[in-house]
This record gives structure tokens, C-alpha cells and sequence, in this order.
């Protein structure tokens, strides 16, 4: 219920204030004005629906980590995930300052190789 109301006023609520009448009336097809059908379809409703599938994915993320791990309080900041992601962007930007194209790759290169050598050494330990 909580997201909903929060993707609601996520729609709503910004520089312009657009109605939930509007809104309705967009998703409907019916007339409205140009600039709130811009606004809602071009702007509001791209990066709310982004952020709902951001969120879902790191729920769906931790969730994983948990059970790969049989570990109920397993979390990436425990398990050395971000620890490693900021580790390779650190060294990435010291050797390659121009290459900032490049850091959601060296984050993730990092993440995965932080994550593979906990689960290393947690196997070689029986754990």
C-alpha cells in the first residue's frame, strides 16, 4: 500500500502539481493539456517507474544473497560486495582518470570479485 502512495505522489507532486484527476485522464487517453501530458509521460512517470524497478531489484538482490549464503542477516555491505565495488573504482580512477566511462563496469567487476573470493575462502573453511 505504502508504494503505491508513493508512486502516486511521485506522479503528482513537483514544480508543476498535476492532479490525480489528470493523471487518470492521461492513462485513460483522454484529453488533457499538452504541457501536463508531456510532464506526466516524458518525465514523472520514466523515472518513477525507474526507481520501482530499481527498488525491486535490490530486493530481489538481497534476497538472493541470503539464500546463496543460507544467512537470513547476509548483506552486501557485510559480505564485502561494496567494499570490493569501491575498491576497484578507487584504483580505477587513480590509474585511469579520464575513464570515468567506465566506473559502473570497475564497480561491478569489483562487486563480483569481492563476492567470489568471500564465497573462496568460505568454502575452503567449510563454512
Amino acid at each position: 500500500m505504502g508504494v503505491i502512495i508513493a508512486l502516486i505522489v511521485s506522479i503528482c507532486v513537483g514544480t508543476v502539481s498535476v492532479s490525480l484527476k489528470d493523471i487518470i485522464n492521461i492513462i485513460l487517453g483522454n484529453e488533457v493539456s499538452k504541457a501536463h501530458q508531456h510532464i506526466i509521460l516524458y518525465a514523472r512517470l520514466p523515472r518513477t517507474l525507474g526507481c520501482l524497478l530499481a527498488g525491486a531489484a535490490l530486493a530481489v538482490s538481497g534476497a538472493v544473497i541470503q539464500t546463496v549464503l543460507s544467512n537470513p542477516l547476509a548483506a552486501p555491505n557485510i559480505i564485502g560486495v561494496n567494499s570490493g565495488a569501491g575498491m576497484a573504482v578507487a584504483i580505477g580512477c587513480a590509474f585511469f582518470p579520464a575513464a570515468v566511462n567506465f566506473i559502473p563496469f570497475l564497480a561491478f567487476l569489483g562487486a563480483l570479485l569481492g563476492i567470489l573470493l568471500v564465497l573462496f575462502v568460505a568454502e575452503k573453511n567449510g563454512a
